[in-house]
């Protein structure tokens, strides 16, 4: 019977190597600027909007147990989904996607049966890497409180779109008012100025009509 294969993403964090199942990573990206999610929970750094989705920043160097460290344009972004929920690990630097077969992971039972994110270990060339299972990383807790916190986000980004296209259609209401009240007064002005040139020929036409009326009487 052929052994199951699986697909893993090795990544960098304190030189530590851990690895990911790739059936559950939607993408990996540079880092960008994390905006600060007041009252989150404290696992998570904030939020980044990608391609005009909002999604948390989970600090994964936490849950880790790593010293914190400062995000910068070197590092990347690992995204994917816990459930329904898409969310953003920023790490170190990402090694390769390997190929496996499932007996060659050591369950985690027989290592490290109390953490609820590690799914097992492999050894690779002398090295040990820790494979976490992304559905786990967050507790049920976190998760509620993030989805809690995001609707909110969302309902305000909504009003505020909302109260944008409002302005948007005064402001377009404003200039066609103000494109009525330009146009009434050039056509005034051009009526100001026909009536006014009309004047100025039924003046000059009396002015020639006399003029004629003199001459006449002048050749009698």
């Amino acid at each position: 019977m052929e052994k199951e294969k699986k697909y893993f993403l090795l990544f960098k964090l304190n030189d530590f190597t851990f690895a990911f199942d790739v059936a559950k990573i939607d993408r990996i990206a540079r880092s960008v600027e994390v905006t600060s999610l007041p009252n989150a929970p404290d696992i998570v750094l904030g939020v980044i909007n990608v391609q005009g989705n909002i999604m948390p920043v989970i600090d994964i160097r936490k849950r880790f147990g790593f010293p914190e460290k400062k995000v910068n344009i070197n590092d990347f972004l690992i995204i994917g989904k816990v459930k329904e929920l898409s969310i953003a690990l920023i790490i170190d630097n990402v090694d390769e996607i390997i190929e496996i077969s499932s007996d060659e992971i050591i369950d985690k039972k027989n290592v490290l049966p109390g953490i609820p994110h590690i799914d097992g270990i492999l050894k690779l060339e002398g090295d040990i890497i820790y494979i976490n299972d992304l559905s786990k990383l967050l507790s049920l807790e976190e998760k509620d409180e993030i989805y809690s916190l995001l609707k909110k986000l969302d309902t305000k980004k909504t009003s505020t779109e909302a109260k944008d296209k409002i302005n948007k259609k005064k402001a377009s209401s404003n200039k066609q008012t103000s494109r009525e009240k330009t146009t009434r007064k050039k056509t005034k002005k051009k009526r100001t100025k026909k009536k006014t040139k009309k004047s100025k020929d039924s003046s000059q036409k009396k002015s020639s009509n006399k003029k004629s009326t003199k001459n006449s009487t002048k050749r009698k």
